[in-house]
């Protein structure tokens, strides 16, 4: 089942998207329906050809963001220091 959804963009927004499209070979509305089809997880990286074509216009610079990674968290840490918590710190110096 297909749904239809319009939205409104101004008219610098719809102009770079509609140079993308025509980069990748194809419209504005379905360079949208496969951005978001791939941000769904039905295929590649999330917005894969929607960031290549605004990355060839120069309207986005540099590596994609990456998300946070579990492993970064269960290999955290935290730092053993000397002396009271800097939050108990700050407080006695308010008093």
């Amino acid at each position: 089942m297909s749904k239809t959804l319009t939205i409104a963009l101004p008219d610098e927004a719809y102009d770079a998207l509609a140079r993308a499209a025509q980069i990748c070979g194809t419209s504005p509305e379905e360079l949208v329906r496969r951005s978001l089809s791939e941000q769904g997880g039905l295929g590649g990286r999330p917005g894969t050809a929607l960031r290549s074509a605004l990355e060839h216009l120069g309207l986005v610079t540099g590596p994609a963001p990456a998300g946070p990674d579990a492993a970064d968290y269960a290999a955290f840490q935290p730092l053993q220091i000397d002396g009271p918590p800097v939050s108990e710190t700050l407080i006695a110096e308010r008093r």
